[in-house]
């Protein structure tokens, strides 16, 4: 497809030695495969191809066909690597012009300067600094023994997730949330924890990740669903008539079976529907997809509350509003956490804050770490705000007894 020598050539090659091994991805090379007609690809390929060439310094390239691509750095220039690598990703800031359509493609690379390995393990160590690279959102990364570690635990995650659920490493934490206006507790956003018996705490961005690539998303999507209703109906039975806030990722309102799942957990835990916040993530799924309109119809024909979450970044925006009959659009935390640094995301969130009040929807504000957010958020006329000058994620146990303190102890 690209003229170019295979990875099988790669690995052939005498022992690479002093070398580096720089591995280059295609990000989301199977949509874009998926997307593009006819052979549309192929003139993909070859165009990305002329590009790392022009600044690969004459270095022989090397290309797979799932989008990657791998050359060899001699020693003598292993200082100038990460200059080359931000030249190669410069040329990528224009987009690809396959016939009509005009397409963005982003890169992400993976460096492995370790000299030790065939060479079939230091090209497959490049590799998997270039997906880390990719899952952290970083332009590159350096292979590190460790790493070699977390690709033998992402091998095996299905058992260990398993195992994590039902010997309870994997658990729920409460973060809080208060109306701005009166500084009162309203409610709490259910958010999954994994700590592992040797790998410690793992952060949710990661093994969420690694989940939804796993498809054991929905597996433990329904265990937070699970725990949070249950500690809602626990708080409500103590007189604490607080929302209890659980994220979805859009992705899984294809299963046709999710309405009647949550309807019996409701029902179980004798929980009302409308004490339930779903918070909705990925809109983009939304649009294309029947049964997802129609999953949503039905959580809002059951009473459940429907939150736009992280709004204003990625696909989350005023097209799905169309999709989505929000109850609630949460600002995402990158715009509060600078908006007193910045007019323009301050502005974003006075016009977010603005629209949703339009909609008859809540705003809410996540990230908030500090005094003078709150109050400038107050002045804006958000209506609900958390973050961890509000209040840190906490166990139960802990939610519990700042809500049975007297009530001038449990204010923002």
């Amino acid at each position: 497809m690209s003229g170019l020598p295979n990875f099988e050539a790669l690995r052939n090659q005498p022992p690479f030695g002093s070398a580096t091994v720089v591995a280059a991805k295609v990000v989301n090379f199977e949509d874009l495969a998926a997307f593009i007609p006819g052979d549309g690809i192929g003139k993909l390929v070859e165009q990305v191809t002329r590009r790392l060439q022009l600044a690969a310094q004459g270095t022989a390239l090397h290309h797979d066909l799932d989008g990657t691509f791998a050359w060899l750095v001699p020693y003598y220039q292993h200082s100038q690597i990460e200059g080359q690598l931000a030249g190669l990703a410069a040329l990528f800031n224009a987009p690809l012009t396959i016939g009509e359509l005009r397409i963005d493609v982003a890169i992400a690379f993976g460096v492995n300067d370790e000299f030790e390995g065939s060479n079939a393990q230091r090209l497959a160590a490049a590799l998997v600094a270039a997906e880390r690279a990719i899952r952290t959102r970083a332009l590159w990364t350096k292979y590190v023994p460790r790493q070699k570690d977390d690709a033998g635990w992402q091998l095996s995650f299905h058992s260990q997730l398993e195992d994590a659920l039902t010997g309870g490493d994997i658990w729920v934490a409460f973060q809080p949330q208060f109306a701005l206006a009166t500084g009162q507790l309203v409610g709490v956003e259910a958010l999954a924890r994994w700590t592992h018996p040797t790998r410690g705490p793992i952060p949710p961005d990661e093994f969420i990740v690694q989940a939804e690539k796993s498809q054991d998303i929905y597996r433990l999507t329904l265990f937070v669903m699970d725990q949070a209703i249950r500690s809602a109906a626990q708080l409500h039975e103590r007189g604490h008539r607080i929302n209890m806030s659980v994220n979805l990722s859009a992705a899984l309102l294809d299963h046709s079976d999710l309405v009647g799942t949550i309807r019996v957990m409701l029902s179980a835990h004798h929980l009302p529907p409308d004490a339930l916040t779903i918070e909705i993530t990925e809109t983009a799924q939304i649009e294309n997809s029947r049964q997802a309109r129609q999953t949503l119809a039905q959580l809002r024909r059951t009473g459940i509350r429907l939150s736009i979450d992280d709004y204003g970044t990625g696909q989350s925006n005023l097209e799905y509003l169309t999709e989505i009959e929000a109850d609630e659009i949460k600002i995402d935390k990158r715009f509060v956490m600078t908006m007193r640094d910045s007019q323009r995301n301050l502005e974003i969130v006075k016009s977010t804050i603005d629209l949703a009040h339009r909609l008859g929807a809540v705003a809410v504000a996540e990230g908030i770490e500090d005094a003078a957010t709150v109050a400038l958020l107050g002045e804006l006329g958000c209506d609900v705000g958390q973050g961890y000058h509000l209040g840190k994620p906490q166990l139960f146990t802990e939610l519990a007894a700042m809500l049975s303190a007297p009530p001038q102890n449990r204010t923002a």
